[in-house]
């Protein structure tokens, strides 16, 4: 690892872009509960070179000497210390000046899953303090994607998908393709999780699946009584579902849609599915819970 007085002489650009990968590599350490990592004063250090830096913008050089002011707390012996340090703080202040700083080298955000706060255990607690009961994923569910174009969308739908458990995604020929970087990308791992397939949409009447069209002009979201199993059709971000599809739900579960009681009356195509398949999910988990208490009443 440079030393601070060797990464102090680097050209400017350098020396900025060097700083990035070293608070990466802090924010890994914080992040992994490494005890010493706060105590080492090479971190210390590197925040007061930040804050003293003056070819970086104001605002990186306060939040840099935030950060250097919690982990010159963190080095005085306990007796000593103004005020105890959560190791949460300084995660979060060095995640901020990561991203300050990231942004004035010019390098754009990327894209992360939703984490639980740090220290906190991703499945909660209920209210009684108890762990809940697992509620049960969409393995009956399938969706079928009607000429979606972007890569983005396939992507974040896929990652949706595999979040609630559904085991395959089906997509019409001309659907864009799963293999598409940015569709890798913005799916996060999600491909590696569920199948996907291409098959017409005149092959769908012979599937034994209920099919669910998420549509405008159908039954509420909230009130809608979803099946146990089906196959959901999404249409295409610009045309939304082609009549056809739309007839081969009329013929079967019909159709449900998204309420926007705002000035905007569209939302993102894998917006809606995220929404669709929340709902569906709890949906299926009250019909659960109410057959268990049945069951044992």
């Amino acid at each position: 690892m440079i030393t601070i007085r060797k990464l102090a002489r680097q050209p400017d650009a350098t020396r900025r872009r060097k700083m990035v990968r070293l608070l990466v590599r802090f924010e890994g350490l914080l992040r992994s509960g490494d005890p010493n990592a706060t105590r080492d004063r090479y971190w210390r250090d590197l925040a007061e070179l930040i804050s003293a830096d003056g070819s970086v913008p104001e605002r990186v050089r306060r939040q840099a000497a935030r950060v250097q002011e919690l982990l010159s707390d963190t080095l005085e012996p306990p007796e000593r210390a103004a005020n105890a340090v959560s190791e949460d703080l300084v995660l979060r202040a060095v995640n901020d000046l990561l991203h300050a700083l990231s942004e004035a080298v010019g390098h754009e955000a990327a894209d992360w899953d939703l984490e639980a706060p740090a220290g906190v255990p991703l499945s909660g607690l209920s209210s009684s303090g108890s762990s809940p009961a697992p509620a049960p994923a969409l393995d009956g569910a399938r969706l079928f994607l009607e000429r979606i174009r972007s890569p983005f969308n396939l992507g974040a739908i896929a990652r949706t998908a595999a979040a609630f458990g559904l085991p395959e995604l089906v997509l019409c020929p001309e659907s864009v393709s799963p293999e598409h970087k940015r569709a890798r990308r913005a799916a996060m791992g999600g491909f590696e999780m569920l199948a996907t397939r291409r098959q017409p949409l005149e092959e769908l009447a012979a599937l034994d699946l209920p099919l669910l069209a998420l549509e405008t002009g159908g039954s509420p979201i909230g009130e809608y009584a979803f099946p146990d199993h089906g196959l959901v059709l999404i249409g295409s971000e610009e045309l939304g579902l082609s009549p056809g599809a739309l007839e081969l739900a009329d013929r079967s579960a019909g159709r449900v849609s998204i309420p926007a009681p705002g000035r905007k009356r569209s939302l993102n195509a894998a917006v809606a599915v995220g929404i669709l398949l929340y709902c569906w999910h709890a949906d299926l988990s009250r019909r659960e819970r109410s057959s268990r208490a049945t069951a044992s009443g």
